[in-house]
């Protein structure tokens, strides 16, 4: 039943998670973009989420893993697409 569970959190719309690599594609095919820096944003928002859900329910270890994650995500975002090309 452990692995049922892992399968799920892959699931969840999180970069760099399976999930957040298909909220990704989904978002690029709506916004005809590529659909990375939303697909960032998405992460920072239901990773925040959760580790708040995961701190209320006593779970700090994985509010710890969610959390680094959404810093991952919210320094992408700072950085944008790279250093311009001049």
């Amino acid at each position: 039943t452990s692995s049922i569970w892992w399968a799920i959190i892959n699931l969840l719309p999180i970069y760099p998670l399976d999930g957040g690599r298909i909220a990704q594609h989904v978002i690029g095919i709506y916004r005809r973009t590529d659909g990375l820096m939303e697909a960032h944003a998405v992460s920072a928002v239901v990773g925040i989420a959760l580790a708040f859900w995961c701190i209320t329910n006593g779970m700090e270890l994985n509010a710890l893993f969610l959390a680094s994650m959404v810093m991952n995500n919210i320094q992408t975002i700072q950085g944008g697409y790279g250093p311009r090309n001049w």
